[in-house]
């Protein structure tokens, strides 16, 4: 998992550096998911937050609609 979340902050550095916010909510969205799959809720709910934040300003609905799915799936895993 190490070298999946060095690899993302490759990427997003990139994005950002590109100018290129919705690509850059991607992975953000990508590590959110990898700090889910690690149980560190916290964590995967802010990078969720960080994500959904660009996608309303950039994005279309059905990625927005997904990232606030990612973000009630990890806030019930938070409260289970």
């Amino acid at each position: 998992m190490r070298e999946a979340v060095t690899a993302f902050n490759e990427a997003l550095d990139i994005y950002r550096r590109q100018g290129n916010p919705i690509k850059a909510a991607m992975i953000i969205d990508f590590l959110g998911s990898v700090h889910e799959m690690q149980g560190e809720y916290p964590a995967a709910l802010a990078k969720y937050q960080e994500a959904l934040a660009l996608m309303q300003q950039y994005s279309s609905p059905q990625n927005v609609a997904i990232t606030e799915n990612d973000i009630a799936r990890v806030r019930a895993k938070m409260a289970a």
